[in-house]
């Protein structure tokens, strides 16, 4: 982390804007004795005189605008820091009255004194670790929500195959949509869960072809398709060959 500029006072006029470097890494805290608008990209806050503004610029210009009918005075303080977390939100705002008073008081020390400096980067070091945990926290909880979700989606396919199976059926299970379950499903096994239902199928109907002298129609059935047409489609798509094919192989 290294803090690159400290702007103690600048003033914005009515109507006017100001912008902020483009860079990755690059961060910004600012303060106003007035009411700011401060807009990155898709995202627009205002900081009123008892705020401090943390803001990422994420490549794009940080743009400072005042709306007001007179002049508002502003100071900034620009580091860069790329080797730490930072929030999807990309901007964090502190009351000066608020439980970051360690922080704020040396933010403050560095705008009013150029000093603090080190105090200030220690103090934005503790905070981005200490949301870089929560971050953590959230995300394992969401993960074991998602892996219990599906456990219970592959526990429900396996004993259930050889009836029809939707997956609207599935999403019913854990109360979800058809997009949701197949973008999570998808981005844990690398496969959608219909791939898997057919896959426990034709396995199954692999063995019955190898073991058993029922008819094609039959094992269609057995394993949970409604036609012995899809059977044998979804089977070749999977094997490569028709059943009949597969069975006289076996029988060779």
């Amino acid at each position: 982390m290294k803090v690159l500029a400290i702007n103690q006072k600048s003033t914005l006029l009515p109507g006017a804007e100001v912008s902020l470097p483009a860079e990755e890494h690059l961060f910004a805290i600012i303060q106003t004795y007035d009411s700011l608008q401060v807009t990155n990209h898709h995202t627009t806050t205002t900081i009123d005189k008892r705020s401090l503004l943390l803001i990422k610029s994420c490549k794009k210009r940080i743009r400072l605008i005042n709306q007001k009918n007179k002049p508002i005075v502003y100071r900034t303080i620009l580091f860069h820091a790329n080797s730490i977390y930072w929030p999807h939100k990309k901007v964090m705002l502190f009351s000066l009255d608020t439980n970051e008073s360690i922080l704020v008081s040396a933010i403050q020390s560095v705008f009013n004194n150029v000093t603090g400096i080190n105090e200030a980067v220690r103090g934005l070091k503790k905070l981005f670790r200490r949301n870089d945990n929560q971050d953590r926290d959230v995300k394992n909880k969401i993960a074991k929500k998602i892996n219990s979700n599906l456990i219970k989606i592959n526990r429900y396919i396996r004993n259930n195959y050889n009836q029809q199976i939707s997956l609207n059926d599935l999403c019913n299970i854990i109360n979800c949509s058809p997009t949701y379950l197949s973008n999570t499903y998808k981005r844990i096994f690398n496969i959608s869960p219909i791939y898997y239902l057919n896959k426990i199928r034709i396995n199954k109907a692999r063995e019955l072809l190898m073991n058993s002298s029922l008819t094609i129609n039959e094992i269609a059935q057995l394993v949970g398709y409604s036609s012995s047409s899809q059977f044998c489609s979804i089977f070749k798509r999977y094997m490569s060959e028709t059943p009949t094919d597969f069975r006289k192989k076996g029988i060779l």
